[in-house]
């Protein structure tokens, strides 16, 4: 007879049960899911014997970078990790591990976009790659259409092994490749696609498993990243190479409502007898950043009766248990009463760490410090095992175990604190009676890297999980990472005005000095503020030792007091971290750019202005970095935010003005910049703001900022009125006794118009200027005048004693000549200097006035035709160098081009033919002024591809034309090289221009002169459409062919993809890289021009106005008198066939 009271109980027990299960959140203790402390990705999981393996990617380090390690665990409960000896490549992504018919096992795991194998006699190695000089099982397009990514294996009932691989499949006529394996698992018996017809939405991660006769093979859709990442399927009656159907109930895995299961995707399959349960990943909760924190989860899979796979409703309970747990022992610290140094956020509470929740942790609010967390047990207990999950498997922690009786006094229970070793779980082993227990975070393998823990475990017996898993081979050690608090402290108050010089030293205490660079720095004012000076070519190096906390995940606070008075897309300010990959540099700059104007990090992590800050306008930037959340603030205002981990590789210097490249520089005026190695608190970023000095200059103007001829407006660099109009022809900038003054024909009239107001209006000020007579019989030497009203006294500064007067009208009458007179600055001081001041102010005036030897200008290359329109002129290049700006006068305009720092210019808009002259000023900081002679433009040029004539196919008919002396690419997929009248066509697909065999088309001229060339990107593909065709890539090139070397290539490109628009290569042996982000708004004219050395890449959008690209002009000595060749070029960087259609093409040599 069955006892109806125990199964009425134990149905009410399995309800009850149920409903915990479905309540059961994400941050409630004891979840079964995530099963893993840590962030992996990408899980393969096998059984063999009586233990569980998980293969994953190393994730939550900004590119899934290894190292390669694998989890094992007898109950799927507990789980241990190990390193594993292979790979060793810095990329370690979706790794998969079989068990062959030959009793071996095979790992294969993926870097962009190769597969490479390896077997062992071991599921945990040691790792024997297949192939020799590790060279990929599987390389991309294997499978055409088919981009190589992410390997599984699926071993059938009869012995046969299958792989199954692919990513962005989601082109036309791509999908899922697959293939039979050969018995020695390297090469393949047979391959084909699965279409993306078929496995709709097929993205990446497919994976393979069979039951009932039936082959499923399932595939993760849209981006990894995002919310939108999910679980898909396709199925076969018939084998594992299909043919497929596309799964009922598909998508079958997706984000929960709530948000908490997020990205859930790229699984595997574990079967345990007729259960099966899927392995896969989600975001981490709460989210970080980018979406590369993932986690691993674990649910079970149902079927309907005809063997559909239901949809899955992902949990937080998790399977659990799949064998006895293998710690029969309590842990001691769950649940119990916690408390910590700090916790960064309600998000990360200290409670978390005593949870049993693999999804939670507490995190400390400081990163740059110890941090401790503590535990009271309730009473004394036996304390005998501690295992410790860090929030980073893969890096090492330097930690401390204490212990205590009373919560006073602490005993050592581990030291830890030179540990060189990562795992997961930390183990440490004792035997004491105690009640509290602390554990206390000291250094980490990564700077800045979080003072975090999953969970602590505590227990009472002895040597738990003491022969489970293993620890890593001791890491190289690092030295303690404390804040050290302002490390660069850059002040332009701190100097006087005109100050110049090649150092600026650093009062921060790192002390040192910048060096500058191409130049020499500058103090002045701009509206009212005292700043160093960046005029877009100069730049600033650091020269004192970098502390290894400007890197990795270190926090860190920007400060800068910024004037742009024109913003360009990119302008940095700073550099101080140089990785190549996204996460592993910083800058911050003051451009309009949408993604390159602030912060950069790279891709996804940029933190650009959502508002460009206005410009002509003084700003305070500061960007706030605390570990976990990136800040830029505009006037103390919160401008953007994000989440991120960072992973900053240490630079051997500050850059500021410039970015590692060398490619974009600042143009405007820094009055301060501060560096912390710590976050900045909102109050203290506000002190810092509202300690900003501004000088007590109300009114600044000086000759030396005009350009030479007619002055409509003078710009004061006080903080007062912005600015002084002038009557037509009423002011003009000359050269008088070697200074740049203002000549005034309207005499002290329109002075006395600008200052009498101000004049009369204030208590206190100090009035000086510097001019000289302009009268045919009385023209003479500069004179300094000052005017001092204190105390309601008016006084004059004459020969260095403060003379009493009667009224400022009346001085001023007497002072400012009634006519034309030479004025070359004056100033208004909202304060009355004393004696000594003014002797200072006067000595620095007059020493600005002095003579100094004359300079010889020349040109080093004269006024020339480039084109019917385009003239080039150059001056000797070490003035630059020297500090001098230039700028350059057509005999037939009323005036001189702005100042600039480089030595070349380009005249445009001039007529065909035009019969005119050129001269040049150059400058130095003071405004004393030389002028050359008078330099004709003479000669003429001829294009040299006017010829035009129709040709089908270079390739076949290159020997009957006459225009062109080379082409490289003829032999190309796809290939199609044809000229029309004066319009060319390249077109080529798996072709590239990257120092590759694989060559694209390319038509050339051959010249060893100076030259300039010309053209026009009519066409490209997927411009008509406005829908890129992925990487295709047109342009102008000039290529360097040394024998028994790699071609150097100067590439300057149209790539629509990514938004790229205009890119400039210099491929020398690195490869250097830089765009516009124009997109479809590209300058369609390019050209290239050599000159000496010299290499000018520039970009037009009518033809007629032209810029240079960022980086040139490109220095090249060792093409000098050597062969080049020069022309048009198309490469598709992939399957696709792409093309570029050429028009208005101008070829001139002189």
């Amino acid at each position: 007879m069955f006892n109806t009271k125990k199964i009425l109980t134990f149905f009410v027990f399995l309800v009850s049960f149920s409903g915990f299960a479905q309540q059961l959140k994400h941050t409630s203790p004891q979840t079964g899911n995530p099963i893993i402390p840590g962030y992996f990705a990408d899980p393969t999981v096998k059984k063999w014997g009586d233990t569980y393996y998980i293969y994953a990617t190393t994730d939550g380090n900004g590119f899934g970078l290894g190292p390669s390690q694998v989890w094992t665990s007898k109950d799927f409960v507990n789980w241990y990790m190990q390193p594993m000896n292979w790979p060793s490549t810095p990329i370690y992504w979706a790794p998969d591990v079989n068990k062959a018919s030959d009793g071996k096992y095979y790992m294969y795991y993926s870097q962009p976009v190769e597969l490479y194998g390896a077997s062992s006699n071991s599921p945990v190695g040691p790792w024997t790659s297949l192939l020799p000089d590790n060279k990929p099982v599987v390389p991309n397009h294997f499978v055409p259409n088919v981009i190589t990514l992410d390997g599984q294996t699926f071993l059938d009932d009869d012995g046969k092994m299958y792989m199954y691989w692919g990513t962005w499949g989601i082109y036309p006529n791509s999908g899922c490749g697959m293939g039979l394996l050969n018995a020695d698992m390297k090469s393949f018996a047979k391959t084909d696609i699965i279409p993306n017809t078929i496995a709709k939405d097929f993205f990446e991660a497919p994976f393979m498993f069979k039951r009932n006769g039936i082959y499923y093979l399932m595939y993760s859709a849209e981006h990894c990243e995002d919310a939108s990442y999910k679980v898909h399927y396709v199925m076969s009656k018939t084998g594992p190479l299909g043919p497929f159907t596309y799964g009922e109930n598909s998508p079958i895995l997706v984000t929960n409502e709530e948000g908490t299961v997020h990205g859930p995707g790229h699984n595997s399959v574990l079967q345990e007898g007729n259960d099966f349960y899927i392995v896969y990943h989600r975001h981490n909760n709460p989210h970080s950043g980018g979406g590369f924190h993932r986690q691993i989860a674990a649910d079970k899979l149902e079927f309907d009766a005809i063997g559909n796979i239901k949809k899955i409703v992902p949990t937080h309970t998790g399977i659990g248990g799949l064998a006895k747990n293998t710690i029969s022992g309590k842990n001691l610290a769950l649940g119990r009463s916690v408390s910590a140094s700090s916790t960064y956020s309600d998000d990360f509470m200290a409670a978390y760490a005593a949870d049993d929740n693999n999804g939670t942790l507490w995190k400390a609010a400081d990163n740059m410090h110890d941090a401790w967390w503590q535990v009271d047990l309730g009473k004394e207990e036996s304390i005998r095992s501690v295992l410790t999950q860090f929030e980073y498997a893969t890096w090492y922690y330097q930690y401390l175990v204490e212990y205590s009786s009373d919560g006073n006094y602490w005993e050592t229970f581990a030291d830890r604190t030179k540990n060189t070793q990562w795992g997961s779980p930390m183990k440490d082993y004792g035997n004491v009676m105690a009640r509290y227990l602390r554990i206390t975070i000291k250094d980490t393998q990564l700077a800045g890297l979080n003072k975090a823990i999953w969970n602590v475990k505590i227990y009472s017996e002895a040597n738990v999980g003491r022969e489970e898993g293993k620890f890593s081979d001791p890491q190289q050690p690092v030295g303690r990472q404390q804040s050290m608090g302002l490390l660069v402290d850059l002040e332009a108050d701190q100097y006087d005005l005109q100050a110049s010089g090649m150092e600026v030293s650093n009062k921060g205490v790192l002390g040192g000095a910048f060096q500058v660079k191409n130049g020499a720095y500058l103090v002045d004012l701009v509206q009212g503020k005292k700043a160093f000076i960046f005029d877009g070519q100069s730049y600033w190096q650091s020269q004192m030792l970098l502390p290894a906390t400007l890197s990795g995940n270190s926090s860190f606070t920007i400060s800068a007091w910024v004037h742009n008075s024109e913003i360009a897309k990119e302008e940095p300010l700073m550099q101080w971290a140089s990785g190549g990959r996204d996460l592993t540099h910083a800058s911050l700059g003051y451009g309009s750019d949408q993604a390159l104007g602030a912060a950069v990090h790279g891709g996804w992590s940029n933190l650009p202005f959502k508002i460009t800050p206005a410009p002509n306008q003084w700003h305070h930037i500061a960007l706030v970095f605390d570990g976990t959340e990136e800040r830029l603030y505009v006037d103390g205002m919160l401008e953007n935010e994000g989440n991120r981990m960072l992973f900053l590789q240490k630079a051997s210097d500050i850059l500021i003005g410039t970015d590692r490249r060398l490619q974009h520089y600042f143009s405007g005026a820094l009055a301060s910049l501060k560096i912390f190695d710590r976050a900045l608190g909102v109050q203290e970023l506000k002190q810092l703001q509202r300690s900003a000095k501004r000088s007590t200059y109300l009114a600044s103007f000086e000759a030396k900022d005009l350009t030479f001829g007619p002055v409509k407006a003078w710009i004061n660099k006080g903080y007062g009125d912005a600015r002084i109009d002038f009557q037509d022809r009423a002011a003009e900038l000359l050269a008088y006794k070697q200074q740049m003054a203002l000549s005034l024909k309207g005499g002290k009239a329109s002075l006395l118009h600008y200052l009498q107001p101000k004049l009369d209006s204030m208590a206190t000020y100090t009035l000086t200027w510097v001019h000289a007579n302009n009268k045919e019989q009385d023209k003479g030497d500069w004179k300094l005048s000052t005017l001092i009203k204190k105390h309601n006294t008016i006084y004059l500064y004459i020969a260095n004693k403060l003379v009493k007067e009667s009224s400022t009208a009346d001085v001023l009458k007497d002072l400012l000549p009634a006519g034309d007179f030479y004025l070359r600055s004056f100033y208004l001081l909202d304060e009355a200097l004393d004696v000594i001041q003014l002797e200072r102010l006067a000595n620095t005036l007059v020493v600005n006035m002095e003579s100094v030897e004359k300079l010889k200008l020349t040109y080093s290359v004269k006024p020339k035709w480039l084109t019917e329109h385009l003239a080039f002129m150059q001056v000797d290049t070490s003035l630059a160098d020297k500090g001098y700006q230039f700028s350059f006068k057509d005999a037939q305009a009323t005036g001189s081009t702005a100042w600039q720092s480089v030595t070349h210019y380009l005249a445009q808009g001039l007529a065909s033919g035009e019969k005119t002259s050129f001269k040049f000023f150059a400058k130095d900081r003071f405004g004393r002024v030389w002028v050359s002679a008078e330099a004709p433009l003479e000669g003429s040029v001829k294009n040299l591809l006017t010829n035009r004539q129709e040709v089908k196919d270079f390739a076949k008919d290159f020997s009957v034309q006459r225009i062109w002396d080379g082409m490289e690419g003829g032999i190309a997929d796809s290939v199609k090289l044809s000229q029309r009248n004066d319009t060319i066509v390249l077109a080529s697909a798996k072709s590239a221009w990257d120092g590759s065999s694989k060559k694209g088309p390319f038509l050339y001229k051959n010249t060893t002169e100076n030259f300039l060339m010309q053209l026009k990107v009519s066409d490209i593909a997927g411009l008509r459409q406005k829908r890129p065709l992925g990487a295709n890539e047109v342009g102008l090139m000039l290529r360097y062919v040394s024998k028994g070397k790699e071609d150097q290539l100067l590439q300057n490109g149209i790539m629509l993809g990514w938004g790229i628009g205009n890119i400039v290569t210099d491929l020398a042996g690195v490869r250097r890289q830089q765009h516009n982000n124009t997109g479809f708004d590209f300058y369609s004219y390019l050209q290239i021009q050599r000159e000496g050395r010299f290499i000018f890449v520039r970009g037009s959008k009518d033809g007629e106005n032209w810029q240079e690209f960022p980086g040139s002009p490109y220095e090249k000595p060792q093409w000098i008198g050597e062969n080049l060749q020069i022309g048009p070029y198309q490469a598709s960087y992939g399957e696709k066939k792409g093309f570029g259609m050429f028009s208005d093409f101008i070829f001139t040599t002189n």
